[in-house]
C-alpha cells in the first residue's frame, strides 16, 4: 500500500505519458508483490488483497480517479498488458517448481518425490498447477485464461473490447514516446477503448443532478453526450476536426463500400450498433460535408465502425490489401496517412474533450442538487452502468 501511494501523484498526472506510468506501476508496486509470487501461487483469495491495490493503480494511470464503474478493469489491464496477479504468481510458481527439480539442494528431493498424503502441501499444489498450465499452452494462453477467469467474467464492456480486437492495437502506447504533448489525448483514447461513460443519465443515477437535466450535447444542443458524437459528429468542433478530415473521409469511404449487402458476411453478428436517432438527423444539415456525409447518419453501422476504427478496432476479417494497409496505418505511417490514425484520434480528443467536458460540467452545475453528495453515489453509478450494459446500449463506450 505504501508503495502505491508513494507514486500516486505520478500515476494521477494526466500530462505524464501512459508508458511511463506503466513502468512505474510495474517497478514500484507489482514487482514487490511478485517477490512473494511462489508463495501466493494462482490462488485468487491469496492475491486478492494485493490485487486491490494494483487495480487502484491501473485506474489512476488511466485517469479514472473516483468512479471506477465508468470503465472496465479488464480493458484497462489489457491495454496496459498487465495481467492479473494470479496469472503472474502462477507462472512464477511453476517456474520455481520446474527449476528446483534439477537443483542440488534438499528441496529437489521434495519436488521430485511428492509425498502421497492427504495433507495439502506446496509441492503437491505446484504439481497440480504445473499440469494444469501445461495443458493451457504457451504463456500468453495462460495469461488469457486468468484474465477471463478473474477479471473479465460477464462484463459487456469487456466483450465489446474483445469483439473489436482492441488488444491487437494496444501497442499504440509506444506512440506516447513520439508525441508526449498528446498525453492527455492518449489517456482519453484509452478511456474510450475501455468503456468510459459519463452523461446526464449517469449523473442522474449518481444523484449529482436533478431529473430534469437535459440529455442533449451542450455544444450543439442536438446530439448525445458521448465521445463518439464530440469526436466525429458535433458541428461545434468542425474547425478543430478539419485538420483530420482527409483521414476520416478515407476511412468512411472504405466502410461505405464494404458495408453493402454483398459484404455483410464480413461483419460479426455480435457487433451491435446503436440505432439511428432523430438527434442525428437533426444535425445532418449542420455537418461539414467534407468530413462526414449523410451516408454515415443514414447507416448507423458505418458511423459506429468509423469511430471504433479510429480507436484501434480491427473487427473485420478481410483479406484485401486495402484493409491491411488501413490497419497498418492505425499505428504506423503508411500510404493513406503520414501519421498514424490513432495519433490523429489522440490529437482530436486532446483538443475537443476538455472543451466538451467543460461545457457539460457547466450544464450539470445548472441542474445541481442542493442536497449533500450521497454516500451511495458510487453504488448508484455502478448500477446505472451495469443496467445500461445489460440493455446492450453500445453508447457505453464513451
Amino acid at each position: 500500500m505504501k508503495a502505491l501511494f508513494s507514486v500516486g501523484n505520478f500515476l494521477r498526472n494526466s500530462r505524464i505519458p501512459l508508458p511511463f506510468k506503466k513502468l512505474v506501476l510495474n517497478a514500484f508496486v507489482i514487482s514487490k508483490v511478485s517477490y512473494f509470487a511462489p508463495l501466493l501461487g494462482s490462488n485468487k483469495n491469496k492475491s486478492k488483497g494485493a490485487q486491490k491495490f494494483v487495480n487502484m493503480g491501473l485506474y489512476w494511470a488511466a485517469g479514472v480517479h473516483n468512479a471506477k464503474s465508468f470503465v472496465s478493469l479488464y480493458c484497462i489491464s489489457k491495454d496496459f498488458n498487465i495481467p492479473p496477479l494470479s496469472a503472474k504468481c502462477a507462472l512464477i510458481q511453476t517456474r520455481c517448481f520446474n527449476k528446483w527439480k534439477s537443483s542440488n539442494c534438499i528441496i529437489s528431493y521434495l519436488v521430485n518425490n511428492i509425498p502421497k498424503t492427504r495433507k495439502h502441501t506446496w509441492t503437491k499444489e505446484s504439481k497440480i498447477l504445473n499440469d494444469k498450465l501445461v495443458s493451457k499452452g504457451d504463456t500468453n494462453a495462460i495469461k488469457d485464461f486468468y484474465w477471463i477467469r478473474d477479471v473479465k467474467r460477464n462484463s459487456i464492456k469487456a466483450e465489446f473490447y474483445d469483439n473489436n480486437k482492441f488488444y491487437e492495437t494496444n501497442n499504440y502506447l509506444d506512440l506516447c514516446y513520439d508525441y508526449p504533448e498528446l498525453s492527455l489525448g492518449f489517456q482519453w483514447l484509452m478511456k474510450a477503448r475501455c468503456g468510459y461513460k459519463f452523461d446526464a443519465s449517469v449523473a442522474k443515477a449518481a444523484k449529482l443532478v436533478t431529473e430534469d437535466c437535459p440529455n442533449f450535447c451542450p455544444c450543439c444542443f442536438s446530439g448525445k453526450q458521448n465521445i463518439e458524437h464530440w469526436t466525429i459528429l458535433c458541428p461545434a468542433f468542425n474547425e478543430i476536426r478539419s485538420s483530420e478530415s482527409d483521414k476520416i473521409k478515407r476511412i468512411r469511404e472504405f466502410f461505405d463500400n464494404n458495408l453493402s449487402t454483398n459484404n455483410n458476411n464480413h461483419i460479426p453478428n455480435n457487433l451491435n450498433v446503436p440505432s439511428t436517432s432523430s438527434s442525428n438527423n437533426n444535425i445532418d444539415s449542420n455537418i461539414d460535408s467534407n468530413i462526414v456525409n449523410n451516408n454515415v447518419y443514414s447507416n448507423s453501422s458505418v458511423f459506429n465502425k468509423v469511430f471504433n476504427f479510429l480507436l484501434g478496432s480491427r473487427f473485420y476479417n478481410i483479406n484485401s490489401r486495402e484493409w491491411k494497409d488501413l490497419c497498418n496505418c492505425q499505428i504506423n505511417p503508411g500510404i493513406y496517412s503520414d501519421t498514424p490514425f490513432l495519433k490523429a484520434t489522440a490529437e482530436l480528443l486532446n483538443n475537443i474533450i476538455p472543451i466538451a467536458f467543460g461545457r457539460q460540467r457547466s450544464l450539470f452545475n445548472g441542474f445541481k442538487k442542493n442536497l449533500d453528495k450521497s454516500v451511495n453515489a458510487e453504488i448508484s453509478v455502478r448500477q446505472a452502468s451495469r443496467a445500461s450494459a445489460t440493455n446492450r446500449d453500445q453508447n457505453f463506450v464513451s
